[in-house]
C-alpha cells in the first residue's frame, strides 16, 4: 500500500527519492516473501533459488529505479 501510495507522490512531485523508497520497500516485501517460503519446510535446492530470485529481484529494482531518473 505504501508503494502505491509513494508512486503517487512520485507522479506529483517528480521526485526520484519517492521512487528509490517505494522500489525498496517494494523489495523488502519481495525478497522477505520469498525467503519465508524457502526457509519453512524446504530443501536446499528450494533455498538457493530463492536467494538467486532474491538477487535478481534486487538487480531489476535497482536498474529500474536508476532508469526512471533518466
Amino acid at each position: 500500500m505504501i508503494t502505491v501510495v509513494f508512486w503517487g507522490d512520485y507522479r506529483l512531485a517528480r521526485s526520484s527519492d519517492l521512487v528509490a523508497d517505494s522500489l525498496d520497500m517494494l523489495a523488502d516485501v519481495l525478497a522477505y516473501s520469498v525467503s519465508l517460503y524457502a526457509v519453512v519446510g524446504r530443501g536446499l535446492a528450494e533455498k538457493e533459488k530463492a536467494a538467486l530470485l532474491n538477487g535478481s529481484l534486487q538487480l531489476l529494482l535497482g536498474v529500474s529505479a536508476f532508469l526512471q531518473t533518466k
